[in-house]
């Protein structure tokens, strides 16, 4: 499954996406600077952004030399990458599941990843919000493997994920509000309110704090900057809140199954995130998911989806399936539920 979506996001990366865009080109330019001996923490250029991506370009920049073609093989290796990790993350959700989704889930939920067009265009393009899907499914395979296990160097790397997640793009500073919520739950669902469930907590929490630190110090001294593309985006500085706010929500709903970004350099035009086939399981799953939402595991693949579309619905500007790409591995993951539930249902129905 991992080399189909190697295939589906190098074939002819040099020739497609066709044409260059302003947005790309700023992290050749980064590369430059770090390939010339500078090594910033966040780069104030084009609205403010964080550095990791940009760490990424210049190493293969280094690799394949100064031109387009490796600012456009970053992002596809990132997004190679991002097929095992939500593998692994599906594999923790479906861990109790003694069905289909047990035996089969986090594999159909890494082949609609490498299948999905939605995660292939972001994974050409060449901006640093690729990252997201692939830190966000990390974090949530070492939280869950962390809680089910004990394991303490599990709960380590969710705090080194978490931290460096805040390296990548703007809305991954929403990942500690799903930790907590999903700490939270699980610990109320099992009623382990004791001194090792809050050490856990406790762990994760330093460890994150520690990795963005160096970003966090940045932060305090150069606020303007750090927040400077937030600020600009925010749909709640409107004069017509609530209009906005329902535009917004409207299109992050939409953008799924029926209307995508106009947007031809990232989309073909008003195509959904989601094809037919895709968006029925899709919902087929957030049914299945509903229904068994007092389950720790879905509420938390629920809560990912529903935290990672907040961006689409707070910011105004850019283009939506990029500000909500934070929930694409749920949506994966969801039209995995969706297509094996019903399957599972209808085997034991059929026994």
């Amino acid at each position: 499954i991992t080399l189909l979506a190697a295939f589906f996001r190098l074939h002819k990366i040099d020739v497609l996406p066709p044409g260059e865009f302003y947005d790309p080109a700023y992290y050749g330019l980064d590369a430059l600077e770090i390939l010339g001996g500078k090594t910033p923490i966040f780069f104030e250029t084009n609205g403010g952004r964080e550095s990791l991506y940009s760490y990424i370009v210049a190493a293969c920049v280094a690799l394949f030399g100064v031109g387009s073609l490796a600012i456009h093989v970053a992002p596809a290796i990132v997004g190679i990458l991002t097929i095992p990790a939500i593998f692994l993350a599906a594999e923790e959700l479906f861990s109790k599941d003694e069905g289909l989704l047990g035996a089969y889930g986090s594999l159909v939920a890494a082949l609609a990843t490498a299948l999905s067009f939605w995660h292939q265009v972001w994974s050409r393009y060449g901006v640093r919000a690729i990252l997201l899907p692939l830190f966000a499914a990390l974090v949530v395979f070492t939280l869950l493997r962390g809680l089910r296990t004990g394991r303490w160097r599990y709960l380590a790397g969710c705090g080194v994920f978490l931290g460096l997640g805040m390296y990548t793009y703007q809305p991954a500073r929403l990942l500690p509000v799903w930790v907590v919520a999903g700490w939270g739950y699980a610990t109320w669902r099992s009623r382990a309110w004791n001194k090792r469930s809050f050490y856990a907590l406790g762990a994760i929490t330093l460890i994150s704090l520690l990795v963005f630190a160096p970003l966090g110090a940045y932060a305090l001294t150069h606020w303007d900057s750090f927040m400077g593309r937030v600020h600009a985006v925010n749909v709640l500085r409107s004069q017509a809140v609530f209009e906005a706010l329902g535009q917004q929500l409207r299109n992050t709903v939409l953008v799924f199954g029926w209307c995508g970004d106009a947007c031809p350099r990232v989309n073909l035009p008003e195509r959904p995130a989601l094809n037919l086939f895709f968006f029925g399981a899709f919902v087929l799953g957030m049914a299945v998911s509903l229904r068994r939402i007092v389950q720790p595991r879905m509420f938390m693949l629920l809560a990912w989806l529903g935290v990672m579309c907040v961006p689409g619905i707070l910011a105004q500007q850019g283009h939506t399936s990029k500000r909500i790409i934070g929930s694409l591995p749920a949506v994966m993951i969801l039209i995995a539920v969706g297509l094996l539930a019903p399957l599972d249902r209808l085997y034991h129905w059929a026994q």
